[in-house]
């Protein structure tokens, strides 16, 4: 995986997951660093969206098999996702972009008002501007795979 200096240091630092096979590379070609353009944001904010569409109290099994897998709570309900468990299933490299998110108000946090075993956990949730940005996203990389198409037929005419 290529990784800049700063986020090589940030995942030795929070005992992210590294192999010892990363190339370190320059800022712009960075896989793991936290920008809008980086296509695993987008991906971030399509998971919290279906975790969030699911009914309250669905689970969600974390772990490696043989290790002990755990079944986890991760829908708060009302499109809320737990945070801390959800934290369990993304990637190591993929909490910078939850803040990232926030920041750019993609998604948004507050305590949740379902009670969780007693506890009111905090929680995710994905905003109407998230949900516009990921869908004009989509659409964007839609119309560029049919341009895409109409040249390769253009050429093969030619």
């Amino acid at each position: 995986m290529k990784m800049c200096r700063k986020c090589h240091k940030w995942m030795k630092d929070n005992e992210g997951y590294l192999n010892g096979q990363e190339e370190i590379v320059r800022q712009e070609d960075c896989s793991v660093h936290p920008t809008m353009d980086n296509w695993r944001v987008a991906r971030t904010v399509k998971t919290l969206t279906v975790w969030g569409m699911e009914a309250a109290g669905h689970t969600i099994k974390v772990g490696a098999s043989g290790y002990g897998v755990t079944t986890v709570v991760i829908s708060c309900g009302d499109g809320w996702v737990h945070e801390r468990n959800a934290y369990l299933q993304l990637f190591d490299y993929e909490r910078p972009f939850v803040e990232l998110l926030l920041k750019e108000g993609m998604i948004e946090r507050r305590e949740c008002v379902r009670l969780i075993g007693d506890v009111e956990p905090r929680a995710l949730r994905v905003t109407m501007k998230g949900s516009v940005w990921l869908k004009e996203l989509e659409l964007r990389i839609e119309a560029k795979k049919k341009l895409e198409e109409k040249i390769a037929i253009e050429r093969a005419l030619a």
